[in-house]
């Protein structure tokens, strides 16, 4: 054990030996600044469209141009052929309508695996295809539906000609008169822009020269702007957002996570505590215009008018490793400042080498909810909040449980557990990113026997004897982060002290953890059950006891497996199962001892604190 011990110490040095040597070059993860109304007025949304440029041929509908290819079908021999820009309608529901609204056929049809609005339907002739005959004029429409909307794009007209040869479909000629109505109202202008609010759907219908006609009933998306800085572009800011992403094809989308194709394949994909992608794009100081889809489709352009924004210089880094979480409502961080600005309430690292790095001792009052700690950033006249966001957990959990347990001697016993463990944020306020940050934990497990056990004792006859067992853990994460919402691998320190009638043991014992969120595949299954829909974190754990602290008594083929689930029904109050394998086996110096091998199922009930 001892052994052990020394490996983590000098695995700590040597990794706070390397962090010291990176100095400040490290300090590469930025602080986002605060978009608030001081920095960026946002408007009412509208619907802008313009059907009069080009002359009712196209719709502009903010960015986006719908056209007659917006939506185009095709015979090719054998197969019907179906494109569409994905802008407007994603995917949905296919269908052929006559002139007086008869559905003559329809279909789901879907992106194809690239993500492109293609969809091939093969053997149209057969019992399956549309119902239609030479001389049918019919359009063709594409539509998506929505809890509280949907989009739909149809085609012109066709004429069809059916030959034993081929289906050949004809555009019909003749101009239809352009029409735009918005609200149910029909706009007298072909082109101009309608300011809509987010608290109801909004309808839109345009109908563009050639019959082709766009339509959705759709909610407007809330910005949520998360960050503003200066551009690289001469009179541009970048902002960053969350949730829609801005119809502009200059944004960018910064991945949250990015899974390997062996995570994605297997469905390990996490589900608590996953990192949201953000979007970002550069928009002009002046007359900035931010167009993003609605909830079921359709485009609303968000006038900005921007008052302030930060400077490059302005922007605050903290260390690239910085963790997303703590336990405290009171933590610390270090931060990377300019010497060109000025932020109160941080507190000099290194005064003599004049180092940039300050310390911040930021709040997080809210427990088990994401806070936002603010610094304000002054250079010269203006003033701008930077923020970190810091979830904060709790700490301790408190659960009983009850196990049924299967000997190998054929018998079955119930036993009863208590289990109480703590996590802490860091040993006596080192911040040592390796070596003590959210790194260590404890824990306690008490257990007896509710009904005596059949117990191999002293290599004679197996004997009806009583169980207790007090287990007291100590446990460091290979990679830090909180418990129930941070994957990690770990190793474990044990003791335990064992009772098997009247022979005794104290045992010392090492081994392995591993604890995540319930990986997406499985999750997704569970929540079909409505008690299981919630949070779940999943452990699972091996420990050997090696050596026995008694003199004199030697550990046999003495382990545990463990298998343990949790489903937070609140932050507070969860739920627990699991399954596992213990053996039991020991020889104490006057010739006693046991030997017992199980298998145990367990539920409980526990308390986070």
């Amino acid at each position: 054990m001892w052994k052990f011990g020394l490996f983590l110490l000098v695995l700590g040095f040597s990794f706070a030996t390397r962090a010291k040597a990176e100095g400040d070059q490290a300090f590469t993860k930025p602080l986002f600044f605060l978009v608030d109304d001081s920095q960026v007025r946002i408007q009412n949304p509208v619907v802008q469209y313009d059907l009069e440029t080009d002359h009712g041929n196209s719709l502009m509908l903010g960015p986006l141009q719908f056209t007659n290819e917006s939506l185009k079908v095709q015979i090719e021999e054998d197969i019907l052929r179906v494109s569409w820009d994905t802008r407007f309608v994603a995917e949905g529901e296919l269908s052929i309508v006559d002139t007086s609204g008869k559905v003559l056929w329809r279909v789901r049809a879907n992106r194809n695996s690239s993500g492109e609005g293609l969809w091939k339907f093969q053997g149209w002739r057969g019992d399956q295809g549309p119902r239609w005959k030479s001389g049918d004029h019919l359009r063709f429409c594409l539509r998506a539906d929505f809890p509280k909307g949907f989009s739909s794009i149809c085609t012109q007209g066709y004429g069809v000609e059916v030959s034993e040869a081929k289906l050949r479909p004809e555009y019909l000629k003749g101009a239809v008169v352009p029409r735009v109505i918005v609200l149910n109202e029909e706009k007298m202008n072909l082109k101009g822009a309608v300011e809509v609010t987010t608290e109801k759907p909004i309808h839109f219908l345009a109908t563009i020269k050639s019959g082709a006609t766009y339509e959705f009933l759709s909610e407007v998306q809330r910005l949520d702007l998360k960050d503003i800085i200066e551009s690289e572009k001469k009179d541009f800011v970048s902002i960053k957002g969350r949730g829609a992403i801005p119809l502009d094809k200059e944004a960018k989308v910064i991945p949250g996570i990015e899974y390997g194709a062996v995570t994605k394949a297997l469905g390990f994909e996490r589900t608590i505590a996953e990192p949201k992608p953000l979007w970002q794009v550069d928009l002009p100081i002046r007359d900035a215009r931010l167009p993003v889809p609605g909830t079921a489709g359709g485009v609303f352009v968000y006038p900005l008018e921007i008052q302030s924004y930060p400077r490059s210089k302005d922007r605050l880094f903290i260390h690239r490793d910085s963790l997303s979480g703590t336990y405290r409502d009171k933590d610390k961080i270090l931060v990377k400042v300019s010497k060109d600005i000025q932020v109160p309430n941080l507190k000099a690292v290194d005064v003599t080498n004049h180092s940039i790095l300050r310390q911040w001792q930021f709040s997080a009052g809210n427990r088990f909810e994401e806070n936002y700690p603010e610094l304000l950033v002054q250079d010269g006249q203006q003033s701008h909040k930077a923020y970190l966001e810091v979830y904060r957990g709790a700490p301790g959990e408190i659960s009983l449980r009850l196990s049924g347990i299967n000997s190998s001697e054929g018998e079955s016993s119930l036993v009863g557990e208590a289990h109480l463990s703590y996590w802490f944020n860091d040993l006596l306020d080192w911040q040592n990113y390796w070596f003590s940050k959210q790194r260590w934990g404890v824990s306690a497990k008490y257990f007896v026997a509710l009904s005596k056990l059949a117990v191999e004792v002293g290599g004679g006859p197996t004997q009806q004897v009583d169980l207790t067992s007090l287990q007291l853990d100590m446990r460091y994460r290979f990679s830090p982060g909180l418990w129930e919402r941070d994957e990690t691998v770990g190793a474990i320190l044990a003791y335990e002290g064992l009772m098997l009638g009247d022979a005794k043991v104290k045992k010392a014992g090492a081994g392995l953890f591993w604890a995540r969120s319930m990986p997406r595949a499985i999750d997704g299954l569970l929540n079909k059950i409505s008690f299981l829909n919630h949070p779940k974190f999943v452990d699972m754990e091996y420990i050997q006891f090696f050596n026995a602290l008694d003199s004199g008594t030697s550990v046999g083929s003495d382990f545990v497996v463990n298998f343990h689930g949790k489903v937070m029904w609140a932050p507070e109050l969860f739920g627990e199962a699991g399954f596992g394998i213990k053996s039991y086996s020991f020889t104490n110096a006057n010739g006693s001892g046991a030997s017992l091998d199980t298998f145990y199922l367990t539920l409980g009930m526990g308390y986070n604190f």
